[in-house]
């Protein structure tokens, strides 16, 4: 992804954070190999702006805005595996749903998913996610176009 669209998403995902009430802590002065994390509790993301690598930067930050949308419990309180990586996974899934609406809003195309996790740099652990989300919203858009309303406001399926 070039710079200046990575910057354009983290500015969109910012400006989401507030628009949500989600607090937002930054550091110039964070080392790069110090990861964001969030406080769902709190309703606050710590986001490193000097993670390395810098394109991962988009979807680092969806991912963390996913555990307070989902309000994930807070790191501490996780005691399980199995668990984690529900909470994990349910993170993922939102950060793709943001990454996608971003797509959608400012009418980016893609040939491929594949193409768009690299764009994006969605890694290979969230790939599987990333195709039950398309899927998902294909699905949705074939109801959505396949649908009518009869007079008597009965819903039905048109053939």
């Amino acid at each position: 992804m070039y710079n200046t669209q990575m910057n354009d998403v983290v500015d969109w995902l910012l400006k989401l954070c507030k628009n949500l009430n989600i607090k937002v802590t930054l550091s110039p002065s964070w080392l790069s190999n110090w990861p964001s994390r969030s406080l769902a509790s709190l309703r606050l993301i710590y986001y490193n702006p000097n993670w390395n690598p810098r394109y991962e930067l988009p979807i680092s930050l969806a991912h963390e805005m996913g555990h307070v949308i989902t309000e994930s419990p807070d790191y501490n309180q996780l005691n399980s595996e199995v668990f984690n990586l529900k909470v994990e996974d349910a993170a993922d899934v939102i950060a793709i749903q943001l990454i996608l609406k971003y797509i959608n809003l400012h009418d980016l195309h893609f040939e491929t998913e594949t193409q768009l996790a690299e764009t994006f740099a969605i890694p290979y652990y969230m790939l599987h996610d990333l195709d039950l989300v398309v899927k998902h919203q294909e699905q949705l858009k074939l109801l959505t176009n396949s649908t009518e309303f009869s007079n008597e406001g009965l819903f039905s399926l048109s053939m």
